[in-house]
């Protein structure tokens, strides 16, 4: 994880370690229908939360003790820090990753 960096420009930018990063993020669910992960961008460190809507989260119980196939999401910095050159009206540093959800 990189340190917090005020200087990170803008840039929509991905790498393969995003998402491994992000995966270790925590996971509320506030409701049957939403689900939040809490962590750091995995490009400006800053903390960041994304929020997921109408995704299922399927238990292994849930389907009969199989691990249910996931769905891939397409995540983005969400980050509330000021980033140079950053489009006005958007949020985050540009980063940008797919992470499967279970």
């Amino acid at each position: 994880m990189p340190p917090a960096a005020e200087d990170t420009p803008y840039e929509e930018v991905t790498d393969l370690a995003y998402g491994a990063h992000a995966a270790t993020f925590e996971v509320e669910q506030p409701d049957p229908h939403t689900i939040v992960l809490r962590g750091t961008c995995p490009r400006c460190g800053h903390a960041m939360a994304y929020r997921i809507i109408d995704q299922v989260v399927r238990r292994p119980a849930a389907t009969g003790g199989e691990e249910p196939p996931g769905t891939e999401e397409t995540m983005m910095c969400t980050c509330g820090a000021e980033h140079a050159d950053r489009p006005q009206d958007y949020v985050g540093c540009g980063a940008f990753w797919n992470l499967t959800i279970s």
